[in-house]
């Protein structure tokens, strides 16, 4: 670079620096430092990302105070990570800076896990200095770009000046809201030590040794009824009902006496009376204070009337939750039980000590844990949760059938403390419903079966009078009868769906059964005469005078090889009739397996004897 190119350069340096400060002591809150020094500094320095990241050595933790560019998840502002194994700790560790990716610059021998994570997002060159005040490492300046060697040694030490920059700026910053803080924390002190005792709700009123008042505060006139000029002078009494307006100044006195607590320092209830002479429950707690050498006592005094009648609506509401005959369970804001009735110990099988303290994924199955899920958090943001059905588990493992529905429970502030629901036993309705829908169903597929089959049959029935007409037809008229034949074969072969029908005829001079048509390709190669006098299949089969089939031809043990390998699966003979007996029979042959449907058979067989 020549000596007028590296004076422009460190003139446009030195002009970004001068922002860079500007801007730094432009303002003691950091936050406004910060919307603009990201952007001022990309004018100096490459980068994709610069972040700021300040030290908790104490706690071991590192927070990220400012980023700007590329986002990284766990790395934005505000997101805390561990110190340990960090690139804030390395850089804490060498007392300098940690570089990746730099020309010229010795590498950090072992990246930390967080510069492993910015790389995996492409940030592939980063350099990071320390943040010092007061000669102690309270963070890092860290910037980071996609192109790898981009940086050099006096990009390192750029970023090092701007570091010493900034680091003041956060110094200050941190100590102007120390102060501030400590400074508002003292007015509010001070305000607060002033306006107690006239803004309190608690009563509060001082009596000497005697017993006799000394002061009150108007939260006390106004519980008791009295001006602070009618009772100042009085003695305490006045304010209690007997037995205990006598017995209260003894305690003090025997207290003064014998150096026993007794009520001093508790906290007890008792009956307040009014001007008007009307009596109420109260808490009163007295504790002994000194006053320039005096020793006197304050009395807070707070009425528990509303307490006391929450104590009988409590009461109240647990005899009704015990009695109730469906389980109530209620949780708080973190989801865990708080109410846990007799009726929920008995259908979930858990007693109140199990149950109290769990989640309700207690109860919950895995398959039902979204939707309950959704319905605890839609009550615990206030909502009302209409009754649907769901279902629950219990102690056992037995999935059950419930009917819940659920509200949020709101505290005195109007605030969601929690959620309470009912739930109510289903599961013999819901097994009776399966029931009666299943015993529906059956009858259903019972009357559908019926009807299926009735239209089988019917179909049955036309392709029967089909094939019938169509063997009456190829049997009528003058023509000879191996052409009828043939036209019969032709029909039953058509009807049956097979590959192969073949016609025989009985000639009884010779005992054979003659070949007299077939009907597509011969599967068995028998002879056209077959005797009567051998023992074949479709001898059996004309002797046994019934239809005999065989489904799976390849299974048989006279079974013929060649017709195997050709594809032969079932053959059926049916036995045909004449007047005087059987004259003939019919061959089948498939090559798929199957069995002719008795009524088939019948109809082929009783046709065919029109011959």
């Amino acid at each position: 670079m020549s000596a007028e190119s590296r004076a422009v350069r460190q003139a446009e340096e030195n002009a970004v620096m001068a922002e860079i400060g500007r801007i730094i002591s432009s303002s003691t809150d950091i936050s406004e430092v910060y919307a603009q020094f990201g952007q001022v500094v990309n004018r100096l320095l490459q980068f994709d990302r610069i972040s700021v990241a300040s030290t908790d050595l104490e706690k071991g933790e590192v927070q990220t105070a400012y980023a700007w560019g590329i986002g990284v998840p766990g790395r934005e502002p505000g997101d805390i990570d561990d110190l340990a194994g960090s690139t804030t700790q390395m850089v804490i560790q060498e007392d300098g800076a940690v570089v990746c990716g730099a020309i010229g610059v010795k590498e950090s021998a072992h990246l930390p896990k967080p510069a492993a994570r910015h790389l995996e997002l492409g940030l592939q060159s980063f350099i990071a200095v320390p943040l010092r005040a007061k000669n102690e490492t309270m963070g890092i300046l860290q910037i980071f770009s996609k192109e790898r060697d981009i940086y050099q040694d006096h990009h390192v030490r750029l970023l090092g000046t701007i570091a010493d920059q900034i680091s003041g700026a956060i110094a200050n910053a941190q100590l102007y809201a120390t102060i501030a803080s400590s400074e508002v924390k003292l007015r509010d002190s001070e305000a607060r030590l002033r306006a107690v005792l006239d803004t309190a709700v608690t009563g509060i009123l001082t009596i000497d040794s005697q017993g006799v008042i000394e002061s009150l505060n108007p939260s006390a006139a106004a519980l008791f009824g009295y001006s602070a000029d009618e009772v100042i002078g009085e003695n305490v009494s006045i304010l209690m009902p007997e037995p205990y307006h006598g017995s209260h100044h003894g305690n003090i006195s025997n207290y003064l006496a014998t150096g026993q607590t007794g009520v001093i320092g508790t906290v007890r209830e008792l009956v307040g009376r009014r001007k008007n002479g009307s009596v109420f429950p109260m808490e009163l707690s007295v504790n002994e204070i000194a006053l320039e050498g005096r020793r006197s006592f304050t009395g807070i005094v707070r009425d528990i009337t509303r307490r006391k009648q929450n104590d009988v609506e409590l009461r109240q509401f647990v005899a009704i939750v015990e009695s109730v005959i469906d389980p109530i369970i209620a949780i708080d804001g973190e989801r865990r039980i708080t109410v846990w009735n007799p009726a929920a110990e008995a259908l979930y099988g858990y007693t109140r000590e199990e149950a109290l303290g769990e989640t309700f994924e207690l109860i919950t199955p895995p398959h039902s844990m979204p939707l309950q899920t959704a319905r605890v958090t839609l009550a615990l943001e206030g909502q009302r949760n209409p009754e649907r059905e769901t279902q629950r588990i219990t102690k056992s493992g037995e999935v059950i059938d419930v009917s819940s529905g659920g509200s949020p429970i709101f505290g005195e502030y109007g605030e969601v403390i929690g959620a309470v629901g009912i739930h109510r036993d289903i599961t013999e309705q819901r097994r009776s419903e399966r029931a009666h829908r299943e015993s529906e169903e059956r009858f259903n597929a019972r009357l559908l079966e019926a009807k299926t089959r009735a239209e089988e049959i019917e179909t049955r029935k036309t392709q029967q009078l089909q094939a019938i007409f169509e063997i009456a037809e190829a049997l009528s008229g003058p023509t000879d009868f191996q052409i009828k034949a043939g036209k019969v074969a032709a029909v039953i072969q058509k009807h049956l769906d097979v590959e192969t029908v073949a016609l025989r005829m009985l000639n009884e001079e010779e005992g054979m059964l003659d070949l007299v048509a077939t009907s597509g390709p011969r599967f068995l190669g028998l002879p056209d005469s077959l005797s009567l006098a051998e023992d074949g299949f479709t001898q059996r089969a004309f002797r046994s005078e019934q239809s005999v089939s065989i489904v799976d031809y390849s299974k048989e043990p006279d079974a013929k090889p060649d017709a195997v390998s050709r594809g032969l699966k079932s053959i059926c003979s049916i036995s045909l009739f004449g007047t005087d007996g059987p004259n003939g029979l019919v061959n089948v042959a498939s090559r798929s397996h199957f069995k002719i449907l008795s009524e088939q058979i019948r109809i082929k067989a009783m046709r065919t004897k029109a011959k």
